[in-house]
């Protein structure tokens, strides 16, 4: 079960991205992070998980802008206390961001 995420990258005056806002999702988001429906949608990737910005996963996703060249790793979201293997590639002004829960496997 693969979560899928499209994230539009918002920026500042001096064009540096400081956030991400969640355009789409694929149902498997919500069952994946154990949030009610429709929760993801629409708000700031820093909204739902305020240690993005001090863990390095948002840089990683600022640098996926930058460059053009996709990530992956793994990611330990405290919210729901479970570990997830994601992958994040720039789509136009936009982040795809692929998970899948990796729990299980890291015990």
């Amino acid at each position: 079960l693969n979560g899928l995420i499209r994230a539009e990258a918002l920026r500042d005056e001096q064009q540096q991205i400081i956030d991400f806002q969640v355009l789409f999702t694929n149902p498997a988001v919500d069952k994946i992070l154990a949030l009610p429906p429709g929760l993801v949608l629409g708000r700031r990737i820093t909204e739902l998980d305020p240690d993005l910005s001090r863990n390095g996963l948002l840089d990683q996703c600022r640098q996926v802008m930058d460059t053009g060249k996709p990530t992956r790793t793994d990611y330990f979201y405290r919210p729901a206390g479970r570990w997830y293997d994601v992958s994040a590639a720039r789509y136009d002004n936009s982040l795809v961001i692929s998970f899948i829960d990796v729990t299980e496997t890291r015990k």
